[in-house]
C-alpha cells in the first residue's frame, strides 16, 4: 500500500508495517520507531509512525515528568525559605556533640578458643548421649514387654493346669496313659509340619472315641542355644515348649477335640529322650507328645 514513507533504498512508496520480533524493536515502537519492509526490493528499515499510542505515552511521560519536578520544587522551597536561611546565617553554630566511644573488646586469646571448642563438643557429646539413652530405653522396654507376655502365658497355662489337675481325683490320677502321637519339630520351630497335622488327625480320631480321658499335651525343647529371635521372643527352651505345645493344641481344638479336657504342659529341656521315630538325641527332645490319661476303673 502506499505511504507517506518511502523505502531509504529504491524510493518506492510501497512499504508496509511488519511485526516487531524482538523486545529492542518493541521498545523502539514505544518512542514511535516501527519496522517497515519494502513490498519493492524486501529492504526491512525504521521509520517513526506518530499514532494514538505514542501519543499517549508521550501524554503519559509529561506529565509523570511534570509532577516529579512539582514535587521537587515544593520541598526545595519548603525546605529553604528567605527568612528561614536568614535565621540560619545568624544562629551560632552549634557545639560539637561529645560522642562516646565504646571500647572494643579484647580478641579472644588461644586459652578462651580452646574452652570455647570444648564446651562446644561437650555439647554434642551431651546430645548424642541423650539420643543413645533414649534408644536403649526404648528397646528396654520392647523387651520388657516381650517377657510380660511371655510370663502371662507362662501363668495362664500353669493356672489352668492346676484347675485341671484339681478336678481329677485320685482314682482319676492313677489310670492307664496311652501314647497317642509324637510330633518331632524342627530347631526353633513351633508349627507342625504336613506329616505332624496327619499325625495329630489320627490322635484326634482316638480321642473323640473315649470322651471321658484327658490329653496331655507336653511340649519339650533340647539344650540347644536360641537364637538372639527366638530370645527375644520365647524367653528360654521352656518358653520354646510352650509355644509348641500350644501349636499342638490349637491344632486338636480345630480337629474337634473338647479344650476342656485338654492340659498343656510345657517340659523344656527337662526330660530329654529319644523317642522320635529314631532321630538322634538333640532332634528327638525337640518334640511335643500326645498323651491320652484314661480314667481309672471304679
Amino acid at each position: 500500500m502506499a505511504s507517506e514513507h518511502r523505502c531509504p533504498s529504491c524510493h518506492s512508496d510501497i512499504i508496509k508495517r511488519v511485526p516487531r520480533e524482538s523486545n529492542w524493536q518493541r521498545f523502539l515502537s514505544s518512542w514511535g520507531l516501527y519496522p517497515f519492509s519494502c513490498r519493492n526490493c524486501r529492504k526491512r528499515f525504521y521509520a517513526y509512525d506518530y499514532g494514538v499510542g505514542f501519543l499517549a505515552l508521550f501524554l503519559f511521560f509529561w506529565l509523570l515528568s511534570a509532577g516529579a519536578l512539582g514535587l521537587g520544587a515544593a520541598w526545595f522551597w519548603g525546605q529553604y525559605q528567605p527568612g528561614q536561611a536568614r535565621a540560619l546565617k545568624e544562629a551560632p553554630p552549634p557545639a560539637p556533640k561529645a560522642v562516646a566511644v565504646a571500647a572494643k573488646p579484647d580478641p579472644p586469646g588461644p586459652d578462651k578458643i580452646a574452652i570455647s571448642l570444648r564446651e562446644q563438643r561437650l555439647k554434642e557429646d551431651t546430645a548424642r548421649l541423650k539420643v543413645m539413652f533414649a534408644a536403649l530405653i526404648k528397646e528396654d522396654t520392647k523387651k520388657q514387654r516381650k517377657i510380660d507376655q511371655q510370663a502371662r502365658r507362662l501363668a495362664q497355662a500353669e493356672a489352668r493346669n492346676q484347675a485341671l489337675k484339681a478336678q481329677m481325683d485320685k482314682s482319676a490320677l492313677q489310670g492307664k496313659r496311652r501314647l497317642l502321637a509324637e510330633i518331632p519339630f524342627g530347631a526353633g520351630r513351633v508349627k507342625p509340619g504336613p506329616k505332624g497335622v496327619k499325625t495329630l488327625e489320627l490322635a484326634a480320631a482316638i480321642i473323640r472315641k473315649h470322651p471321658d480321658a484327658v490329653v496331655l499335651v507336653g511340649g519339650h525343647a533340647d539344650r540347644s542355644p536360641l537364637s538372639p529371635h527366638n530370645v527375644r521372643k520365647y524367653g528360654d527352651n521352656t518358653g520354646l515348649s510352650l509355644s509348641r505345645a500350644m501349636s499342638v493344641y490349637g491344632q486338636l481344638k480345630k480337629l474337634g477335640v473338647d479344650e476342656a479336657r485338654m492340659v498343656v504342659l510345657a517340659y523344656g529341656a527337662s526330660a530329654l529322650e529319644d523317642t522320635a521315630l529314631g532321630a538322634k538325641p538333640a532332634a528327638g527332645s525337640r518334640r511335643v507328645s500326645v498323651v491320652l490319661k484314661l480314667p481309672a476303673p471304679e
